[in-house]
């Protein structure tokens, strides 16, 4: 049985804010105390947005039981590890790995949230004011209506019904934004540039998102088959690999794919690879050539090439800045 904290508890420490005014406001919220689960939250806010970094390491399952919010847009991005999210609202349970992302909202948020017993578990999330959030639809004209009309209702919903792929546009803004190489002066500046930026990354994916197809494989679902994967990217070589558990054929995943995901297999496990890269570099004292070897490179130049196309830095420019 999980560990039950209560929402008021949690909303303590991750209440969605906004200031009164458009200057930009910081604070670190890491001293209330819950039990089994050690954390540490930063929270920067505007009149328009929020920003929430979560990160902590849980030494048992917990559920948050009734977490009540007022009403907003949120992207949630799951920078690492795994969690789990059920709106009252929405029909769907919304799971969350490392590398995936969805975008949620509500005009009276009710839900329960479930995260499992593991160490450095990290989400971002990005919340917005439905009306700033509208005038941005509007400006995008009209390949954007249904979304706009979708908000307009306020029905609570999820953009996507199931989580996307966050890409390697979104990684390095979304890297950028919690990374910021400008002084504190023209921070504002360069936060509300990377926030612009992140939104249109973010609704350049949604008319692709409305035009998949639900694409279900016979004897296991597409989404076993991409859990699957996710979790043996680094021995997984070829669409045989990616079946040989399933009664399914590689044509089929490769449509499937292609219709739910928006990506190939290629694509895929060269994005978890890369991802896993940056990790390597940033939390263990491996060296560029032992990163290379651990991913699957025998030549580390291949390596450095693929993750400066990945992440626009070399491997030894980002452990630099890390």
């Amino acid at each position: 049985m999980p560990y039950i904290i209560d929402g008021a508890t949690y909303r303590e420490i991750a209440e969605r804010k906004f200031s009164a005014d458009h200057s930009l406001n910081r604070f670190e919220n890491s001293d209330y105390e819950i039990p089994h689960v050690r954390h540490s939250v930063q929270h920067t806010y505007s009149k328009n947005f929020g920003i929430i970094r979560f990160k902590a390491d849980f030494d048992r399952d917990v559920k948050i039981s009734n977490v009540r919010d007022k009403g907003h847009i949120s992207l949630h991005f799951q920078r690492k590890g795994h969690s789990l999210a059920k709106f009252c609202d929405i029909k769907n349970e919304q799971p969350m790995d490392a590398g995936q992302y969805n975008m949620f909202f509500s005009e009276n948020y009710r839900s329960d949230l479930y995260f499992n017993r593991q160490p450095d578990f990290e989400y971002l999330a990005i919340t917005f004011q439905t009306d700033y959030f509208l005038s941005v639809l509007e400006s995008a004209g009209a390949p954007l209506r249904s979304l706009e009309e979708s908000l307009r209702t306020g029905a609570t919903f999820a953009l996507s019904d199931r989580p996307m792929p966050t890409g390697p546009a979104l990684n390095m803004a979304l890297y950028s934004l919690l990374h910021s190489p400008i002084a504190d002066n023209l921070s504002e500046m360069f936060i509300n540039s990377k926030i612009s930026e992140i939104i249109a990354l973010q609704l350049s994916q949604y008319t692709g998102i409305t035009s998949r197809r639900s694409v279900t494989l016979p004897g296991k679902t597409l989404e076993e088959v991409y859990r699957y994967i996710d979790r043996h990217f680094l021995t997984i070589h070829s669409l045989a690999d990616a079946v040989k558990e399933f009664p399914v054929s590689e044509h089929q995943l490769k449509l499937g794919l292609k219709q739910r995901y928006n990506t190939t297999l290629y694509e895929l496990l060269q994005r978890k690879r890369m991802m896993h890269a940056m990790q390597l570099l940033k939390e263990t004292g491996m060296n560029v050539n032992e990163v290379a070897m651990e991913i699957g490179y025998s030549n580390a130049t291949n390596f450095i090439q693929a993750f400066k196309r990945h992440f626009s830095v070399t491997p030894k420019q980002y452990k630099s800045l890390s």
